[in-house]
């Protein structure tokens, strides 16, 4: 693949996926898959990917890439990747239950992917999926995505880590002195549901210290969570206390006040929910 210009291949075989025949459309899978493991660009290609996935899903159509001229063919870049014009020629407009199952049929190359890709590249492109997500709230593409990667993270639990970390950091930007709106939700609890979308096992290695669970364990019983049924760490980490902020903000936005005038209900059963699946065993 040294001389193909991947986005342009990979639009290519998209539209090839839609097809009754599963040998032939896992056939096209697996190509769309090996060209997003190319070398020269597979920590980003993912969120590349997950755009044209996007752009059908927007337009109900796909876009047929413009061939560019490879003597001049910059070198592939997350700015200049998307900077090839497209044009919009096909004949099949699908309708909205089409586009429904095709972009799920999409999304079989990056469950794929992730179980193919390298290790450090696949801790790379969660953080920056992380970050892409949460700038489109609500997008449902964004956390199908996610649902897709769950392999990945079963194969090795460690991966956690590389969400947790930018999810809580989302989480603590967010200004509870904000006024609740929907856009103001969605943008609150969108870290909350890349982290539900995780299998439970891979929280296994997510524990919380004694002292704290003691200090918080009325609170705990409160919203029904036995301090008892929380996993305790023998000894702190390096982790402790990425798991100890992770836990204030869920155990917080369990005691959202619903009665503040805005009309928008805090969805607290999902906190105490998610605070439930990842701490306790």
């Amino acid at each position: 693949m040294e001389y193909t210009h991947l986005p342009t291949l990979i639009r290519k075989l998209m539209p090839m996926i839609y097809v009754e025949n599963q040998r032939e459309r896992m056939t096209y899978i697996a190509l769309i898959s090996k060209a997003l493991l190319h070398s020269t660009w597979s920590s980003y290609s993912i969120l590349i990917y997950i755009e044209f996935v996007r752009d059908l899903k927007l337009h109900g159509t796909f876009a047929t890439p413009v061939k560019p001229d490879f003597k001049v063919l910059p070198k592939l870049t997350p700015n200049t990747i998307m900077e090839y014009k497209t044009l919009r020629i096909s004949k099949k407009k699908y309708t909205e239950e089409e586009l429904k199952e095709l972009c799920l049929t999409l999304m079989g190359p990056v469950q794929l992917w992730s179980t193919k890709v390298d290790d450090d590249i696949l801790r790379i492109a969660l953080k920056q999926l992380v970050y892409k997500t949460d700038s489109l709230p609500g997008e449902s593409i964004c956390i199908n995505s996610w649902r897709h990667l769950a392999f990945a993270f079963m194969q090795s639990h460690q991966l956690i880590w590389s969400v947790i970390q930018p999810c809580v950091d989302i989480m603590k930007s967010f200004k509870t002195t904000e006024e609740l709106n929907e856009l103001s939700l969605l943008k609150k609890i969108t870290p909350m549901l890349i982290l539900q979308t995780v299998p439970k096992e891979s929280f296994d290695i997510v524990e919380l210290p004694k002292s704290y669970v003691d200090l918080f364990s009325d609170k705990f019983k409160i919203i029904g969570i036995n301090p008892q049924d929380i996993k305790l760490c023998n000894t702190q980490n390096s982790y402790t206390l990425l798991c100890i902020e992770l836990a204030d903000r869920l155990l917080q936005s369990s005691f959202d006040d619903n009665n503040d005038g805005s009309g928008v209900k805090s969805p607290v059963e999902f906190y105490i929910a998610l605070l439930s699946k990842i701490f306790c065993k």
